[in-house]
């Protein structure tokens, strides 16, 4: 009993047990901070990369190949650049593709869209009401697509459309989604998605269309 007591009574080593435990937790909240930056730099770079290429596409210029007078052509070069520019806009990407040992096209997603709103009729002045049309696509929007209108506060699909942007002119969308993979416990985190949808209209021209025999964005049938 005489050791026992003075077993419970020793206090040696109890400032080295309470900074481990102490430490332990610091070192964890150090590490999720760091992946927390991560993800905030990273939803940043996503928007970017939404904002930015709807800002190229909505700068096409009048072509005189356009199906349409007043249209403008984006050939499947400017495409691919366009596409291709999203490793200068979010650097982080390729490092992540990198370390995960993939291409960074299968953690960073980018889709084009045109869109050209139809009236119901040609004679309906200040009454029309407009049905969405897709023009061309490079991915999750195809020809045909019908859509829904929605509140402009919901999640953007690619089958809704805010109700905001509907009206006499035409549209660019573009749909821009990153899987993000936490550095520090990579193990047991879960990966998140995340997605921004920018919407803009074109600058220059009354539609932007896709080149004659495009391979990555053919002009969709009937809409032109």
């Amino acid at each position: 009993m005489k050791t026992l007591t003075q077993f419970v009574r020793d206090a040696r080593g109890v400032a080295a047990v309470e900074f481990i435990m102490v430490a332990t937790v610091l070192i964890m909240l150090c590490f999720g901070g760091f992946d927390f930056g991560r993800f905030v730099v990273s939803a940043q770079r996503v928007e970017a990369v939404s904002y930015n290429l709807a800002q190229m596409l909505s700068q096409t210029a009048v072509s005189a190949a356009a199906v349409d007078n007043g249209d403008g052509v984006v050939s499947d070069a400017t495409i691919a650049w366009y596409e291709n520019s999203a490793m200068v806009i979010f650097p982080e990407a390729l490092a992540d593709s990198f370390a995960q040992q993939t291409p960074w096209t299968t953690i960073l997603s980018v889709n084009m869209t045109s869109l050209k709103f139809v009236p119901n009729s040609t004679t309906c002045g200040s009454s029309c009401t407009y049905t969405p049309k897709v023009v061309w696509t490079t991915g999750n929007r195809p020809c045909n697509t019908t859509f829904t209108k929605v509140a402009d506060a919901n999640q953007a699909s690619p089958t809704t459309l805010p109700t905001d942007i509907y009206g006499p002119s035409p549209e660019i969308v573009v749909d821009v989604t990153y899987t993000f993979k936490p550095t520090v416990g990579a193990t047991w985190l879960p990966t998140m998605t995340m997605s921004r949808t920018t919407y803009m209209a074109p600058r220059n021209v009354a539609v932007v269309e896709s080149s004659a025999g495009s391979k990555l964005a053919p002009n969709c049938s009937g809409v032109l």
